[in-house]
């Protein structure tokens, strides 16, 4: 019968996140610096966000990496280990980042507001306006042209005909 090993303890690193980028097709990514002896940093390392979950820009982490492939890591290993010592360049990354997040939505709500599928509601000001201007008759007509519209359905010589 085989013996039950213990699995092989895999190495752990480092990493102190700097700061957000754009990785391929817009996904966001954490860019971090490996931490070296006395914390000193090293290279440059970036990460999708997606799989990272509550990282704080300008904090310190230990992370398990693959011995494999030394430049991936074990996401679910990561746990916090403290604050980057210099309190002013970690500052200063924290208000890039927040910088970074407000530019990052701010392009999302304008691709939002701009999108081909959506109906400008500005193009019905002049309707809006006109039912609003005009006697009941005219409301009612402006209604019945609406919904034929809607409906696709031709209105000809006070009459709605179907196609």
């Amino acid at each position: 019968m085989p013996e039950n090993t213990p699995p092989e303890p895999r190495p752990k690193i480092k990493l102190v996140c700097r700061g957000k980028t754009y990785i391929e097709d817009k996904k966001v990514g954490l860019v971090f610096l490996e931490v070296g002896e006395n914390d000193m940093p090293g290279s440059e390392r970036t990460y999708e966000a997606k799989g990272i979950k509550h990282v704080r820009v300008g904090s310190v982490y230990e992370v398990e990496i693959n011995p494999a492939k030394p430049t991936a890591i074990y996401t679910n290993t990561l746990r916090w280990n403290s604050l980057w010592p210099n309190h002013v360049e970690a500052a200063a990354w924290q208000i890039a980042a927040d910088a970074f997040d407000t530019a990052d939505l701010a392009a999302k709500q304008e691709r939002k507001e701009t999108d081909r599928n959506r109906l400008p509601l500005e193009v019905l000001d002049g309707l809006h306006d006109a039912y609003w201007s005009t006697n009941s008759a005219g409301k009612l007509a402006i209604e019945v042209r609406v919904l034929a519209y809607l409906r696709k359905r031709k209105i000809d010589a006070g009459y709605v005909s179907v196609d």
